[in-house]
């Protein structure tokens, strides 16, 4: 599966929102001042388990996105040779 984040955020709905809150749009959420899914999980009202599987799941929508393009953009390049060799 590749490009999936519409149905992470919709799962993950409270985390997004969670992020929007903090300090700072560029919010990492490891050391910066504000941040607003610091202070859930440090307040209990987020658990690390759930924002770590959310990360993680973004991660891996990411890649498998990039290597879905990079296959792709192969697999037309083979096509192209295979049609350029049939008329050679």
């Amino acid at each position: 599966m590749a490009n999936v984040q519409e149905g992470i955020d919709e799962t993950f709905a409270d985390i997004v929102e969670l992020e929007s809150m903090c300090r700072f749009s560029d919010c990492r959420h490891e050391t910066e001042p504000g941040c607003a899914i610091k202070a859930a999980i440090a307040g209990g009202e987020l658990s690390a388990e759930r924002y770590e599987l959310y990360k993680n799941l973004g991660k891996e929508n990411t890649r498998n996105y990039a290597l879905k393009k990079q296959v792709s953009k192969w697999a037309k390049a083979y096509k192209k040779n295979s049609k350029r060799s049939m008329w050679d």
